[in-house]
């Protein structure tokens, strides 16, 4: 019984933290264009790039009150008002892949698409996935959440703060670089806490071979085959890039 109130006490923080972030979406999406004319060309509002955020925002927001119901039907607030200030919530599992999920998608867009070379994104995108819900361990777990936390807040003080653009005024492929020693730093901290696990080293190899072979498959073909330009071809594109030329 405890369990379920538990369980019910982070439904409803749960349920406020997705309604503000469902909100939030929705906001940021209503300050895209619904209608309007761009170089002589009508945009009706059914072809607005506004919808899909507008839709996930929306959804969320259903979804948070539909969990919010049931965690006050349950006695979730009283339960947590008369816990007030002694109140200690487990973190599950589950809840710390949610919170990597969020991270990084958070990193993604604002931090990572727009500055850092598309290939080494796909390659960490890849790997951090893998390694938090391929491997049963639960410390790597929560280690690899504070990895991603700490390294989406990094990335972001370094573009907000204009320190990446110094950066990069220096050295074009500076921020690849560092992204580059995040996935090695990455690499070498799991290889380390999974020493003492005899059936890890083979998971390992398969995580990072995997991580590393789909976008060096997948982006060559997108952009030298098909001529898809992408988000931001730093310098491990402008690499294959002259690999590609100097094989025609």
């Amino acid at each position: 019984m405890e369990n379920k109130t538990t369980n019910r006490e982070s439904d409803f923080i749960t349920s406020l933290i997705l309604f503000a972030f469902g909100a939030w979406i929705i906001g940021n999406a209503l300050q895209m264009p619904l209608t309007g004319s761009l170089t002589g060309v009508t945009n009706y509002w059914y072809t607005s790039p506004a919808l899909l955020p507008l839709f996930i925002g929306s959804m969320l927001m259903i979804l948070s009150l539909g969990l919010f119901s049931i965690a006050i039907k349950a006695g979730a607030l009283r339960s947590l008002v008369s816990r007030f200030g002694t109140i200690t919530l487990k973190i599950s599992p589950l809840n710390v892949r949610v919170v990597i999920t969020m991270a990084y998608i958070v990193g993604f867009v604002y931090f990572y698409v727009p500055y850092i070379d598309f290939f080494l994104n796909i390659v960490f995108f890849l790997s951090v996935f893998m390694i938090s819900f391929y491997f049963e361990n639960r410390e790597l777990l929560y280690r690899t959440a504070l990895f991603v936390l700490v390294g989406t807040l990094v990335f972001g003080i370094l573009i907000f703060s204009g320190l990446g653009e110094g950066l990069t005024s220096v050295f074009r492929y500076s921020l690849d670089v560092l992204q580059l020693l995040h996935i090695v730093i990455l690499g070498l901290f799991t290889r380390r806490f999974l020493l003492n696990d005899p059936g890890a080293k083979k998971r390992q190899k398969l995580v990072w071979s995997i991580a590393i072979l789909i976008p060096l498959v997948l982006i060559p073909i997108f952009r030298f085959g098909l001529r898809v330009p992408l988000p931001y071809e730093g310098g491990i594109i402008q690499l294959l890039n002259v690999i590609v030329r100097s094989l025609r």
